[in-house]
């Protein structure tokens, strides 16, 4: 079903994260994937989680912090370079602030 489609997941944590089970089922359907942690605390067991799929020299496993516009342009820079262009996106990052969360959705903060 995914057999040779690229795809994004941002916020792998760890191997409870809702990101990793996506990755996961998404890499036994066949996609490539690009995995991202939020920053150094993470990279470590996100790169020892993605040795574990299946052909994990052709994941992509990078930071991307969401709040910091330069991980952001380096992310995209290194999908473009891998692959030109993706197939899906599944954005899975689990932090909001409780306040941001009483507002409307179009009126949260980056």
């Amino acid at each position: 079903m995914l057999e040779g489609k690229k795809g994004l997941i941002l916020g792998v944590a760890n191997k409870r994260s809702l990101a990793w089970a996506i990755a996961r089922a998404c890499a036994a359907r066949g996609a490539k994937l690009c995995i991202t942690y939020q920053g150094p605390r993470f990279e470590a067991g996100t790169k020892e989680l993605a040795e574990t799929l299946p052909n994990p020299a052709d994941v992509l496993v990078l930071p991307c912090e969401i709040t910091q516009q330069a991980d952001i342009d380096s992310l995209v820079a290194a999908v473009a370079a891998k692959w030109g262009s993706l197939d899906f996106v599944v954005h899975s990052i689990a932090y909001a602030n409780p306040e941001e969360l009483k507002r409307p959705f179009r009126e949260t903060s980056k």
